[in-house]
C-alpha cells in the first residue's frame, strides 16, 4: 500500500511538471498508449508480484533462496604491549585496516576454510598472515608508546533461525598472528 502511495506521489510530481507535461504532449497518440502501457506493466509488476516480474516482465528475484548456513564473518583486534585490545574494523572512521584490506582478508578467510589440500592451506595462510603483519605495522604508527604484538581473529557466526541480538553471535578464535 505504502509502495502504491509513493508511486501515486511521484506520478502526480512528474505530472506537474512543465517539461514532462511538453514531452507527453510531443508525444503521438500511439507512442503515448505505448509509455503509458510500459509503466502501467511495470508499475503493476512491481505491486501486483511482489516485485519479482519488474524488468523485462520476467522474474527477477535476486535471491530466489535462503543460502546454506549461517553468516559467518572476521573480526580483527590488534592487541598491544600494554595488554590492550584495539579494534581494527575498517568500517568506521580512522579505521587501521583499508576497507581493501579487509576485504582482501575475509577473500582468504573463506579459501582458507575451502583450502582442499594442505599444501595449499599452509599458501593461503601464510598471505593471510602477511596481510595482519601489514594491518599491525600500519596500526603501530598510530601509537609508537604501546606497540602491538599481535593480532588476534575471531570467526563470529550470527545464527539466522535463533538470533535474539549480539549476545546470541557464537565467536570462536581463528587466528593469532605474533607481531616481529
Amino acid at each position: 500500500m505504502l509502495e502504491a502511495l509513493l508511486y501515486a506521489a511521484l506520478a502526480l510530481w512528474l505530472a506537474s511538471r512543465r517539461p514532462v507535461r511538453e514531452l507527453v504532449r510531443a508525444l503521438g497518440p500511439g507512442q503515448r498508449a505505448f509509455a503509458a502501457a510500459l509503466v502501467a506493466a511495470l508499475v503493476g509488476g512491481q505491486l501486483f508480484d511482489d516485485g519479482a516480474r519488474t524488468f523485462p516482465f520476467v522474474p527477477w528475484a535476486m535471491y530466489t533462496q535462503r543460502s546454506p548456513g549461517d553468516p559467518v564473518f572476521c573480526e580483527y583486534r590488534l592487541r598491544r604491549a600494554s595488554g590492550s585490545l584495539e579494534d581494527l574494523t575498517a568500517f568506521r572512521p580512522g579505521a587501521a585496516m583499508s576497507v581493501q584490506m579487509h576485504h582482501r582478508l575475509e577473500v582468504l578467510s573463506a579459501q582458507i576454510e575451502g583450502a582442499g589440500d594442505e599444501a595449499a592451506r599452509t599458501n593461503l595462510l601464510r598471505d593471510y598472515d602477511h596481510v595482519l603483519q601489514t594491518v599491525a605495522a600500519a596500526a603501530a604508527s598510530r601509537r609508537s608508546d604501546d606497540p602491538p604484538v599481535a593480532v588476534e581473529v575471531e570467526r563470529v557466526t550470527v545464527p539466522l533461525r535463533s538470533y535474539s541480538g549480539p549476545e546470541s553471535l557464537r565467536r570462536e578464535p581463528f587466528r593469532r598472528v605474533e607481531i616481529r
